[in-house]
């Protein structure tokens, strides 16, 4: 499932410049020169270029500002949302992590940069705290890789979301990144839970956003990131197999399937500003191997989860 919503210029510096308070305020202070600081600096550039210049076009050099800023809002607005929550302070490890690696979830990431596979952790767990009240998040340094990232109680079960962000399509690989979620979640006190892998290293972000290109209706960019989502179930179903993948998951506590997330950034021209307009476009698949294995809380909790990743605001 996937929707889009607005968020305007100014209402995203505002909310920026509250998640920096929210960083400092809780002893993280934003280090010069880090990726951190380039997508915070990108907020104020679009918004010189918006007022000073011209009535922005997200298209051409623009496009790495406008997806900054897309990603740095997107992330600053999953954390400020749960600042309340009782577990806030299961966050600021992983919080501590962002001066330090590519924070964007919209864009690939360095396969040696390591740091950057944990932000999904911090963004999935801040996903978590919008409606469930005991968190616990594995410790990004400190773990040992024997517990899923995010354990979450829901309804008074303990869901584990063993998270993972692959770097290629290989499905020999996928499969392995698979079976080592299953077994974070086998080991963990979870009593349920599911695999969930982050895309955003092998969606072909640049057919998403051609430079020079902006889209006349969003359901075309939102098909090639979905094209990309179901290429990795299809190649999966093809190379592994489906009983092989059920094999994976026999006696185990997690579900018979995979949360797939990919984020991405567009241009689409809008009737009501009649302007190119920068689009985030964020996506939650469910690749459910056995159909027959999911309850109807099950759904409901994956939904809940996909409504809280859409909200723009």
């Amino acid at each position: 499932m996937a929707i889009r919503e607005n968020f305007g210029f100014y209402e995203g510096q505002n909310l920026v410049l509250a998640f920096e308070e929210l960083l400092v305020n809780n002893g993280i202070t934003i280090s010069q020169n880090s990726d951190l600081e380039s997508k915070y600096l990108s907020v104020f550039d679009v918004l010189f270029h918006f007022e000073e210049i011209e009535r922005l076009a997200p298209q051409g050099n623009y496009r790495s500002l406008f997806r900054d800023f897309s990603a740095l809002y997107d992330l600053g607005l999953k954390v400020l949302s749960v600042q309340s929550h009782n577990d806030f302070k299961q966050l600021l490890p992983h919080l501590e992590k962002l001066n330090g690696c590519s924070v964007a979830q919209n864009e690939k990431s360095k396969i040696t940069d390591q740091d950057a596979n944990k932000i999904i952790e911090l963004y999935v767990a801040a996903l978590c705290m919008r409606f469930c009240k005991n968190i616990s998040l594995d410790h990004p340094q400190s773990s040992a890789g024997d517990n899923p990232d995010v354990i979450a109680e829901i309804d008074g079960s303990n869901w584990g979301f063993a998270c993972k962000t692959i770097h290629t399509k290989n499905s020999q690989t996928i499969y392995e990144n698979l079976e080592k979620a299953i077994d974070q979640i086998e080991k963990s006190k979870s009593n349920t839970g599911i695999p969930v892998i982050n895309l955003k290293n092998i969606i072909n972000h640049e057919t998403i956003w051609p430079v020079g290109h902006t889209f006349p209706i969003v359901e075309k960019p939102f098909s090639f990131l979905w094209a990309d989502v179901n290429s990795i179930r299809e190649s999966l179903l093809k190379d592994i197999g489906v009983e092989e993948l059920r094999n994976l998951f026999i006696g185990k506590k997690s579900l018979l399937g995979v949360l797939f997330i990919a984020q991405s950034a567009t241009s689409v021209f809008l009737l009501e500003t009649m302007s190119p307009t920068a689009t985030r476009l964020n996506v939650m698949s469910l690749f459910q191997i056995n159909e027959q294995e999911f309850k109807y809380e099950d759904i409901m909790v994956f939904q809940k989860l996909n409504h809280y990743m859409q909200l723009a605001n």
